[in-house]
């Protein structure tokens, strides 16, 4: 939205002013840093319980501060989203013209938990064939077809 004002100065009074666009931002960026906040404080719990070990373990283990812990979980799960979103709509679409591979699929998960818990990690980690599955269609058609960087011209001599 900040991008569609006439000058900078709009968007800048109206969050100083917590008004509009603004006020609605900074209550979402307050609700995601509050979600990201409690999922910190759940895993803490966890590493003082058990001593499990994931990447969010390791960043609290090396002892990081709380905010700067947040702001990498939200880093990860942004660069994610397009790549995870383009992932799955490319194995949704694979699946859609093939019923019977369909329905192995949600055999394989209705027989690894068929709804009265919460899937684990360790569920997943027993998924083959959806795993077999999803390496296939993004061999198909791969998240990230080709980003490459080069210079412009050269700087150095």
């Amino acid at each position: 939205m900040r991008g569609m004002d006439p000058v900078s100065a709009v968007w800048k009074c109206k969050r100083t002013l917590n008004l509009g666009s603004e006020k609605k931002l900074k209550e979402f960026v307050n609700f995601i840093h509050s979600s990201v906040n409690e999922i910190i404080q759940a895993k803490k719990r966890k590493l003082e319980n058990d001593g499990a070990n994931d990447l969010l373990l390791r960043f609290l283990g090396a002892r990081l501060d709380d905010e700067m812990v947040r702001d990498m979980v939200i880093s990860f799960l942004m660069a994610g989203r397009d790549t995870t979103s383009a992932a799955l709509t490319w194995l949704f679409w694979l699946l859609s013209g093939q019923p019977d591979i369909e329905k192995q699929v949600v055999d394989e998960a209705f027989s690894i938990n068929s709804g009265e818990k919460s899937l684990n990690f360790n569920d997943l980690k027993e998924m083959k064939y959806i795993k077999a599955c999803l390496c296939e269609s993004m061999r198909l058609y791969p998240p990230v077809v080709w980003d490459s960087k080069h210079a412009a011209k050269k700087t150095l001599s």
